[in-house]
């Protein structure tokens, strides 16, 4: 049975979001105006994302310097990476964040082989930073990158997905995967929808629900769905 997991990064993996940590202090509270109205749904991930990032302008070796000295990840990560493993069970981190900030804080913790996809970064002549889109299609091109395309290939393939989020660009692969896991304001907007979802503070809750009733009775029942199928394709 192939089950394929995908996680988030920034506030899901990490403590707290590198972009926000970075925007917090070298720009100010001004960028949190753009953040509300991507909430409220007025301007698009995409439009919003772009906005921010064009407020920074730091040192690219600084600003990654400070991400690895101040921002963790959660400590049972890297017990959850062996978790699938052990299990042949495909993880990929799928961001909506920038990619050298995730490899740097990867290959901090000695995960650097764990894949990943996210938006890349550019700097424009005076410093500016700039956001260079995921290379990925986009579903509804709302996002600069789409998370819920890696889901729809999963699923187009036979895997059965789960997805763990916490923030804004997890709702929509959310709604796509077969099982979520939730903290934070996913877990809110979730539940304010109705969209059943398990709530998660750690990478070792999800491990530990596994090995529950629930999730062993979860990885038999998509066991014996797939071998169903299997049995009824001619």
């Amino acid at each position: 049975m192939r089950i394929s997991v995908f996680t988030d990064f920034d506030g899901t993996i990490t403590a707290e979001d590198t972009l926000v940590h970075l925007l917090d202090h070298y720009v100010g509270p001004s960028w949190l105006e753009i953040e509300r109205q991507v909430e409220a749904g007025t301007l698009t991930e995409e439009q919003g994302l772009q906005d921010e990032v064009a407020l920074l302008r730091a040192p690219f070796a600084e600003a990654v310097e400070r991400v690895l000295a101040e921002v963790p990840v959660d400590p049972g990560f890297a017990g959850f990476v062996r978790f699938c493993r052990e299990r042949e069970w495909p993880l990929a981190i799928l961001s909506g964040g920038l990619a050298p900030l995730i490899r740097a804080v990867l290959e901090r913790e000695g995960l650097g082989g764990v894949p990943f996809a996210a938006n890349h970064l550019a700097f424009d002549a005076d410093g500016r930073w700039r956001v260079v889109q995921a290379a990925t299609p986009r579903i509804n091109r709302l996002c600069n990158h789409c998370k819920s395309w890696h889901l729809a290939g999963a699923a187009a393939e036979g895997a059965r997905t789960i997805y763990i989020g916490d923030g804004t660009t997890d709702r929509c692969p959310a709604g796509r995967a077969d099982l979520v896991f939730a903290k934070g304001g996913l877990a809110a907007w979730l539940a304010e929808r109705g969209v059943a979802h398990e709530r998660f503070a750690g990478f070792a809750e999800i491990e530990a629900w596994f090995d529950s009733p629930a999730g062993l009775k979860w990885v038999l029942d998509r066991r014996s769905a797939l071998l169903r199928e299997a049995r009824d394709d001619p």
